[in-house]
Order: structure tokens, then sequence, then C-alpha cells
């Protein structure tokens, strides 16, 4: 009865208690993403997505990597661009033969270093090739930037 109602009551106002906190945090939340966003858009300045120094930059970035591991590109079609309400949003596909590790440290470098954009997928796959009868890990990266209209 009465202490059952009584936990009741107590779970309801520490779940009401949270809510608050969290609608309390929400302004400043708001500012740490609209920063990020500038931040973002900053670093994409002197590149923009339209120009090949963009293309080119991702290129050079593989290419440092290539040189010193067993890195090869496969595919690397030209951008996909999607115009959405203020936003501009530009993917890429790159599609890459070489080890799992390198690979995945390749992608580290693009995103988190290098910055130049946000990874929304990255797919691996084994292919055999069937002339030399061996098997080569490929993985698909999508590299996908945004960019607001002014």
């Amino acid at each position: 009865g009465a202490l059952q109602k009584t936990i009741g009551l107590f779970q309801e106002n520490k779940a009401l208690e949270q809510q608050l906190e969290l609608l309390e945090n929400a302004p400043l939340k708001i500012k740490q993403y609209e920063q990020q966003i500038e931040n973002f858009q900053g670093q994409f300045a002197t590149l923009e997505l339209d120009s090949l120094d963009y293309r080119q930059k991702i290129l050079e970035v593989i290419s440092k990597v290539e040189k010193n591991k067993s890195i090869d590109i496969i595919n690397f079609p030209s951008p996909i661009r999607e115009e959405m309400q203020n936003y501009v949003i530009q993917t890429n596909k790159v599609v890459l033969k070489g080890e799992f590790k390198e690979m995945l440290e390749l992608a580290y470098q693009i995103e988190r270093r290098e910055q130049l954009g946000q990874i929304v997928s990255l797919n691996f796959e084994s292919k055999v090739d069937f002339r030399s009868r061996r098997k080569h890990l490929l993985m698909q990266m999508y590299l996908q930037n945004v960019k607001k209209i002014n």
C-alpha cells in the first residue's frame, strides 16, 4: 500500500529531477554544438568542397600513408553533392585495398588528424583474385562534409 506509493513517487521524482537537470544543461549543450559546427566549417574555409583542392588533399593524405604502407587506391569516383535547406552535403567514396590495421589507421588519420570530414560509413570486404588465387581486403569509406550556404 503506502510503501509502494512512496517508492513509486520517489522513482518518479528521481526521473523528473534527471529531466530537469538535462533541460538546465540544454542551452550550454546547444552552445557547444554550435561552436563545434563553427570550428568544423572554419577548417574548410580554405578548401572549397567543389574545388579539386579538397579531393587533392584527400589523395595527398592517402598517398603519404600509401608510401609507407601497402595500401592501394582502387576507386575514387566523383563526389555526390546534395543541397538541403541552407546546407550542402558532399559525400566522397574511396575504395582501398590493403591490410586491415593500416587502412583503419588511414581512416583515423583522415577523420581525426587531418579532419577532412566525417566518416559516415566504413565497410570492409574480403575478395578473392581468381588469377592469383589470393584474398584481398577492400575498404569502402564514405567521407562526408556539411557546409552552410550563406
